[in-house]
């Protein structure tokens, strides 16, 4: 690893707090890599033998079957993904592919596994990363036992306003149909249903979503099944 990429790795959650023994150690032969959009990083059933980490950009998890994805997590800047499998020498449960440019760092899994054996710092924070996307995944499922997908959509879409640093205003960061996937709909039916939520107030031209209405988009969201977010505090921030 080159030194210009050696302190903005360092930065990253999974360091926060860590000796500098240990993240000297898991660095010594960690590499950074730069992914175009489309790119796999690797495929359901393949043998994990890599830590990945966001620096930069956006990864999508999902089950590929054919031409159709299951979209399942989208992780962000400071995600760590896939950490079990590696822990456990376990196949990976799913594919990973970057949706925009992306920049990685890459860890050896069975270095990790031998680190997190002696230091309890470093495995403390690797139990509060996936305690981080259990809370995620439990946000998920309850969104999918509690809403309809017009909802599951208005309320992603939402989240990605509130989270922006511009007033009802914010820009898509991916492509349409991984937003379908996303929210567990077909690239039609999101089609359609963009326009029901224009009619209830938020709208999507092009890349830019905006609401107009805000009352009445949250009402036709509903109530938040999960409303506490706090993921972030944990060192998560997956959409």
């Amino acid at each position: 690893m080159k030194d210009a990429e050696r302190e903005p790795a360092k930065r990253l959650p999974l360091f926060e707090g860590l000796p500098a023994s240990c993240v000297d150690y898991l660095l010594e032969t960690a590499t950074v890599r730069r992914v175009v959009p489309g790119t796999i990083l690797f495929r359901e059933g393949d043998p994990a033998e890599h830590v990945h980490i966001v620096m930069s950009g956006i990864i999508e998890i999902s089950q590929m079957q054919g031409r159709r994805d299951c979209g399942v997590l989208m992780f962000t800047g400071g995600d760590i993904f896939m950490t079990a499998a590696a822990l456990f020498d376990e196949p990976y449960l799913t594919s990973a592919r970057a949706l925009t440019l992306s920049r990685l760092l890459v860890l050896e899994g069975a270095r990790l596994r031998r680190e997190a054996c002696t230091s309890s710092p470093l495995a403390m924070r690797i139990c509060q990363l996936m305690a981080g996307q259990w809370r995620m995944a439990v946000r998920h499922i309850l969104d999918l036992k509690c809403r309809s997908a017009p909802e599951r959509l208005a309320a992603f879409l939402l989240r990605l306003v509130d989270d922006s640093p511009f007033s009802d205003t914010a820009e898509l960061p991916i492509p349409k149909r991984h937003l379908a996937s996303r929210v567990g709909m077909t690239a039609e039916t999101l089609s359609r249903t963009l326009q029901l939520l224009a009619d209830n107030g938020l709208h999507v031209r092009g890349n830019r979503i905006l609401v107009k209405d805000r009352p009445k988009i949250e009402k036709f969201c509903g109530p938040d099944p999960y409303p506490d977010r706090s993921e972030t505090s944990l060192g998560v921030f997956a959409l």
